[in-house]
């Protein structure tokens, strides 16, 4: 009797190890909800139907995710003492969307045509960045094009990374959390991981379920290097998102906050005569650590 019970727990416990989370969870968990961190990855769109029990659907949903890699490139997400960087392009010397001291800041980069007779065309870029402060986040009359009512949500962690800290004060969601729910092991493009997947219910305005959404959190080594998105629905699953990892760490390094490129500095536009007549009034300079 007492060998059966051994054995039993014996069992009991093999069981309860492999349903355990990645130790690495937890610590990337508390990064987050620290505020000090710094990620760079990839993210990959799909949108790839395939039932969990067809092969054929699996074959695809691999061609599919190589042939999604050949088209975005890195991105970087970095915070520390309350500010919130995000560059999409980590070889850009300036951000797409700055928080510092309670303000927002935008960064526009365009190319304007310029036409002479005798010299002929030329092409000016163009670099403007935009401040507003956080007060006037929600007020009515910012010029939509200025994009502000996004900019939170540019800052937020991505929803793979999100799912260790979803109520994260950039985050709007329109989900429960994601619930751990099982570990296994995985095979994705001939490479076995270590995957832990959490689920989230999609309700309607009733509070019926009526589709989920899951993250297969893909681990190496011990490391998060990947993860992947589905919407969950009929029994079938299409592939919503595929993220590489390339680094997250609690060492935020100084260059992540720095504006290398010179702006010119405007305040954001208030709906006033100034903008009808386009007539930005600028306000200083930001940047220009290097040229």
């Amino acid at each position: 009797m007492k060998k059966f019970l051994l054995l039993a727990l014996l069992l009991t416990a093999i069981n309860l190890s492999a349903s355990a989370e990645q130790p690495a969870a937890e610590e990337y968990r508390q990064m987050f909800r620290s505020g000090n961190f710094y990620v760079e990855y990839q993210k990959f769109y799909g949108g790839v139907a395939f039932s969990s029990k067809s092969n054929r659907g699996i074959d695809i949903l691999r061609e599919r995710s190589a042939y999604m890699k050949k088209y975005r490139g890195r991105a970087i997400k970095a915070g520390r003492n309350g500010e919130r960087v995000t560059k999409t392009d980590v070889k850009n010397k300036y951000p797409d969307a700055l928080f510092q001291d309670g303000k927002y800041y935008r960064f526009v980069v365009s190319k304007e045509e310029s036409s002479n007779i005798i010299i002929g065309s030329t092409t000016n870029t163009l670099r403007h960045a935009f401040v507003l402060d956080e007060s006037r986040l929600n007020d009515p009359n910012l010029d939509p094009d200025e994009k502000w009512r996004s900019v939170r949500s540019e800052l937020a962690l991505p929803d793979e990374l999100a799912v260790f800290c979803w109520d994260e004060p950039f985050r709007n969601n329109f989900t429960a959390a994601p619930v751990y729910v099982d570990s296994s092991k995985l095979t994705i493009d001939k490479k076995e991981y270590d995957c832990d997947r959490y689920v989230a219910d999609i309700k309607s305005l009733a509070g019926t379920v009526i589709a989920q959404e899951a993250y297969n959190m893909l681990y190496d080594g011990g490391k998060l290097v990947r993860v992947q998105k589905y919407f969950l629905r009929d029994g079938n699953e299409f592939l919503n998102g595929d993220l590489l990892v390339h680094t997250i760490s609690a060492t935020v390094p100084d260059e992540a906050f720095v504006v290398k490129r010179k702006f010119k500095l405007y305040e954001a536009r208030k709906g006033d005569m100034n903008d009808l007549i386009n007539q930005l009034e600028q306000i200083g300079e930001i940047g220009g650590s290097a040229q």
